[in-house]
């Protein structure tokens, strides 16, 4: 709410006619309100639909993450390669520790829920 955005419970009802707000009247409809509302079998497609775009657009930015995650996993594989390269010297010890562990998205997904 203090972005703006009502649960879509809520939104329902307020499309409903429901509840006190700017959207509806504060009497029922036999005691003098206005009566008008929008159909709930409407109200619900409406929240639908919204809930459905909203769905997509997580999956959408889910597997944008992962697509990311999978770059970089691979960027970080050439960097390891051409130093290795560079430096035989080097361990194979010291080039399989990396600074940055890889990313688990379900669990980061998870966490952000």
């Amino acid at each position: 709410r203090n972005q703006g955005v009502l649960p879509p419970a809520r939104m329902a009802r307020i499309l409903a006619g429901e509840g006190a707000g700017q959207f509806s009247s504060d009497q029922p409809a036999h005691l003098g309100g206005s009566g008008h509302s929008v159909p709930l079998s409407v109200a619900l497609d409406y929240v639908g639909d919204i809930l459905d775009e909203s769905s997509k657009d997580i999956s959408r930015l889910k597997a944008d993450v992962e697509e990311y995650t999978q770059l970089c996993n691979s960027m970080e594989e050439e960097i390891k390669s051409l130093l290795s390269a560079s430096d035989p010297q080097t361990s194979t010890e010291d080039t399989q520790q990396s600074p940055l562990p890889l990313v688990n998205i379900e669990e980061m997904y998870t966490s952000i829920r």
